[in-house]
């Protein structure tokens, strides 16, 4: 008696769980499936088919209400089960190839960064993206639509990344995360514009997330961007053009203290450069000019992201006299990209000598080693 009892008893709890599971699994597929680019079988699975069999448990419930539960033409209990089984599987196979690629620590890493990230959307208030409830809003959906798509790989779509009211296609979701965490949220490229249209020149656009978050910042702004890359320039120019971007001008050139032919080394990556260091196995000739021949007028902001070639730039922008033409400034200076070379105090020495003031950000974190790799992100402004 007491073994039926306690049998009973366990039965119970499955039928309560699989339906609390069911049941809760439901909104949040509801909530996903408006957060996240669903496409396809993922789609027909993850939200139209646990749909249609709780609607049908629903007409069941209706209809045949006062039938036995065995005549019914569908069982509660086995759209439960089914799906919780479905939802179970599909996120343990996730879960699993997720953390069979990411450590414990890296994962933890990663939760303390996520928090920190979804507090900068909501209280940092510089910015003017974040004094309208809307873009904030929208951010925080761009947010969670990276994160998901991390986890699960279906739902990677490099032919429409959606940030903003923005549609942009990368060649890598990776990276194209970063620049989304490092521009949109982190907003490294924000500044205080003296006009509503400030002429922005845009030293290594790459796939153009720069150009629109500069845009999202100032609609009205003139921008010319710079980028090398054949590949990158491709996706730079569709980029643009797709979302019909308007006083922006792109050239397919690198930036140095010289004029000509150059080899730069690495296409679609991140840090491609004109440096062989960077020791890249493929290379392809670029057209190399001098930003000076570009600066005819005061230029509110520069941003100059040309992976080891920036005191190149700078000198160039001395010798021809334009930097006294240059309101505001980002510099990522890529210290040590050679090893014995330390000439950061000189690179800030120039921004002395000509009236600028400076906050820097480092990013490497203890414990140090000596000619370690260190991007170092400099503010500059005319005082």
């Amino acid at each position: 008696m007491k073994a039926r009892v306690f049998l009973r008893f366990f039965i119970i709890l499955i039928k309560i769980f699989t339906i609390a599971i069911s049941l809760l699994m439901i909104p949040v597929i509801l909530l996903v499936s408006v957060l996240l680019p669903w496409k396809g079988i993922p789609t027909l699975f993850l939200f139209i088919l646990p749909l249609t069999l709780f609607i049908l448990w629903l007409i069941r419930r209706m209809a045949c209400s006062k039938l036995e539960p065995k005549t019914s033409p569908v069982s509660f209990y086995v759209v439960c089960i089914a799906s919780a089984i479905f939802w179970l599987v599909f996120l343990g196979i996730s879960a699993n190839i997720y953390l069979q690629r990411i450590p414990l620590k890296k994962m933890a890493w990663d939760m303390s960064s996520i928090v920190n990230d979804m507090t900068r959307i909501k209280y940092q208030h510089p910015a003017r993206l974040f004094f309208d409830k809307n873009p904030k809003s929208q951010l925080f959906k761009d947010y969670f639509r990276f994160g998901a798509a991390a986890f699960f790989r279906p739902l990677r779509n490099f032919n429409d990344i959606r940030i903003l009211n923005y549609h942009v296609r990368s060649y890598d979701f990776y990276a194209a995360s970063n620049l989304f965490i490092e521009i949109f949220i982190s907003q490294q490229y924000y500044f205080r514009a003296h006009t509503p249209s400030p002429w922005i020149i845009d030293c290594g656009s790459h796939i153009g997330m720069s150009i629109l978050y500069f845009k999202a910042l100032y609609p009205q702004a003139e921008i010319l961007g710079f980028e090398p890359a054949p590949e990158t320039y491709k996706l730079l120019k569709e980029n643009v053009e797709r979302n019909h971007l308007k006083n922006v001008i792109l050239m397919k050139k690198a930036v140095s203290n010289q004029e000509g032919k150059m080899r730069f080394y690495g296409d679609s990556s991140l840090t491609s450069s004109l440096l062989s260091v960077r020791r890249f196995p493929n290379s392809v000739e670029v057209d190399v000019v001098k930003l000076s021949s570009y600066i005819d007028r005061t230029v509110d902001f520069l941003k100059i992201d040309v992976e080891g070639t920036e005191d190149l730039v700078l000198d160039d922008l001395v010798a021809s006299g334009k930097l006294g033409m240059v309101s505001q400034m980002f510099i990522e200076y890529h210290h040590h990209i050679k090893k014995d070379a330390d000439r950061l105090s000189q690179f800030l020495r120039v921004l002395e000598d000509h009236n600028f003031g400076y906050q820097i950000q480092g990013s490497s974190a203890p414990p140090y080693r000596g000619m370690e790799y260190e991007d170092v992100f400099i503010y500059a402004y005319r005082k």
